[in-house]
């Protein structure tokens, strides 16, 4: 991605979790939950990263041994699942149905973008984990309907959900990597309220082409299919 002129970027939580200062602590003895587990998974997760996370330091964080864990979560994957899923609790859909789907789908993926920022690498395991728990699906659904409700076909809602997705997590990606390298350059020194609006503008400005171009696709009425490959073409990274 080139850039005209080199921007900082906000950093992005590294050694507490939100509304916290200090060190990571463990929590008070008390009996093992699955709620318990996911929630010291989000603290470590803040502390020590994606790539550090694992159900030995998650055990040793709870003051209990790793097989403990096992009664309520199967595995990691179902522990990564379990975590998308409690950051999908801080997101919010607009539930206004006078508001305009345009409006609706903005208020969604806002706040998705929020929920992202709250967790570190929080964008890395959505990207990386399947959308099969309750609260997740019941934003995709919320996604879907409002998508549908404004008149797109069956898979162009498919296709455009799939796009908004993608654009929200590589967006977060994107600014968690800048982040790192702004915070190499200046420390601990607190980003300022305009570079905090620039990367809000650059989301909403992004955000905002897609809807434009969806919104063209509904004022022109197609709700063809989308194009194939021509065969001849080169097939996509990944292929066989």
């Amino acid at each position: 991605m080139s850039r005209a002129k080199e921007v900082s970027v906000p950093k992005m939580p590294r050694r507490s979790p939100p509304g916290q200062t200090g060190g990571f602590r463990k929590p008070e003895a008390g009996p093992l939950t699955r709620e318990g587990i996911i929630d010291a998974a989000l603290n470590l997760l803040n502390q020590a990263g994606l790539n550090r996370l694992s159900m030995r330091k998650l055990a040793d964080a709870l003051g209990v041994q790793a097989a403990s864990l096992y009664w309520h979560i199967r595995n990691k994957s179902e522990l990564l699942q379990l975590m998308a899923d409690k950051i999908c609790e801080d997101m919010h859909w607009p539930e206004a149905t006078d508001m305009p789907w345009r409006e609706r789908v903005r208020g969604g993926m806002v706040s998705y973008r929020k929920a992202l920022l709250r967790y570190r690498d929080s964008a890395e395991i959505f990207a990386d984990t399947p959308p099969l728990t309750p609260h997740r699906l019941r934003l995709i659904e919320s996604l879907y309907q409002t998508l549908r409700q404004a008149g797109l076909s069956r898979e162009e809602v498919a296709l455009s959900a799939d796009l908004l997705n993608n654009y929200v997590i590589g967006f977060v990606m994107e600014e968690v990597r800048f982040a790192g390298q702004a915070e190499k350059r200046v420390g601990d020194e607190a980003p300022s309220p305009e570079i905090l609006s620039d990367m809000e503008k650059r989301f909403r400005f992004g955000l905002d082409i897609i809807l434009d171009g969806i919104q063209a696709r509904l004022d022109r009425g197609a709700h063809s299919p989308a194009p194939q490959p021509h065969p001849e073409e080169g097939r996509g990274p990944g292929s066989r």
